[in-house]
């Protein structure tokens, strides 16, 4: 039951931001009874709002075990109502409570929150009883669940206990960035070391497609978090062989004793549509990942599909570029600057 009298004044100032008035301090709530507070509205998270404070009775007039059911129904004019039974031994205790304490507010709670407060009309006698108070639809759905959900006789066994801090998170952040980091070390060691200075342009032009990937993803408010990493890991993989083939392609014609300046040509020529269709069956993956995934699978679809996207600018466009630019600029003169 509701102590009216004493919820009266206890009044709030800001009941949203907690505060609460020095009059509202200084009300003594009765020994026989509790503060509580309302949450029976929601925000658009559909997040439970704390609400009114309201003072009721400690001694539970009628246990939720005693509900047999609710549903929603319709009043007497029609509005949209929630009708609710009880069981024989409910009806008996329901039909004394209400005659008791017509006209009083009897409090409908569910783990400490007051989620409803029916003023009662007259003895609910049978074990029927209805509950108006101009509900929406979804209100009068949202009651009558809650009055279901109630009446169950659960208990909680507290199996495990564990506390997962916020510095969990960070840290798998933080080893996916050490992977990344040697990553990048070992395949610009391994260019390096294989390609010599074509290699190190290679491995430029690996950066600068790692850069633009997260340049890409900063406007759209993607959280860099693991699978994402492992999806820019990918890329570089992705990017890495690209490069391969057109060195090799570069090589062949080298050994068949052409000219440098056709020879590039002409292995960027034919390395072209093998890089091409490559990217773009990764690229296919990428997007119906995206599209169908969720969760960790998104977010490694999202880096994946931007990194190879620029990849095909980066591994193809702009080494040809460079490359073009060292011939015009007359800067590769011997076989041996190249690759070995």
């Amino acid at each position: 039951m509701v102590d009216a009298e004493a919820t009266a004044k206890r009044t709030t100032n800001d009941i949203y931001l907690g505060s609460v008035t020095k009059e509202a301090k200084a009300t003594k709530v009765p020994e026989d009874c509790e503060v509580l507070y309302y949450y029976n509205k929601k925000d658009e998270f559909q997040r439970r709002l704390r609400g009114a404070p309201v003072i009721i009775k400690t001694n539970v007039a009628l246990p939720g075990e005693y509900l047999r059911g609710a549903n929603v129904g319709s009043g007497e004019f029609m509005e949209i109502a929630v009708d609710f039974e009880l069981n024989v031994q409910g009806a008996e205790m329901f039909a004394e409570v209400t005659a008791a304490n017509v006209g009083k507010q009897l409090a409908i709670v569910l783990d400490g929150n007051v989620i409803s407060a029916p003023n009662i009309r007259g003895e609910i006698p049978g074990g029927r009883g209805q509950i108006t108070g101009g509900f929406s639809s979804e209100e009068a759905s949202d009651l009558a669940t809650i009055l279901k959900e109630g009446a169950l006789p659960l208990s909680i066994i507290i199996v495990q206990h564990e506390i997962v801090g916020e510095s969990i998170g960070s840290d798998a952040v933080k080893a996916g960035v050490n992977a990344l980091i040697v990553a990048i070390v070992l395949i610009v060691g391994f260019m390096l070391m294989r390609y010599r200075i074509s290699g190190g342009i290679a491995s430029i032009a690996m950066l600068i497609n790692v850069t633009m990937t997260i340049a890409v993803l900063a406007p759209l408010k993607f959280t860099l978090t693991l699978p994402g990493i492992a999806g820019i890991i990918l890329t570089i993989g992705m990017a890495v062989d690209s490069n391969i083939i057109m060195f090799e392609r570069i090589r062949e014609e080298l050994r068949k004793h052409q000219p440098i300046p056709e020879a590039i040509h002409a292995g960027f020529d034919r390395a072209f549509w093998a890089i091409a269709d490559s990217n773009m069956t990764t690229i296919i993956a990428a997007l119906v990942l995206w599209a169908l995934g969720s969760g960790p699978v998104q977010g490694f679809a999202v880096t994946l599909f931007f990194g190879v996207l620029i990849n095909l600018f980066t591994a193809v466009f702009l080494m040809r570029a460079i490359f073009d630019i060292f011939l015009t600029l007359n800067l590769i003169k011997e076989r041996h600057w190249l690759f070995i």
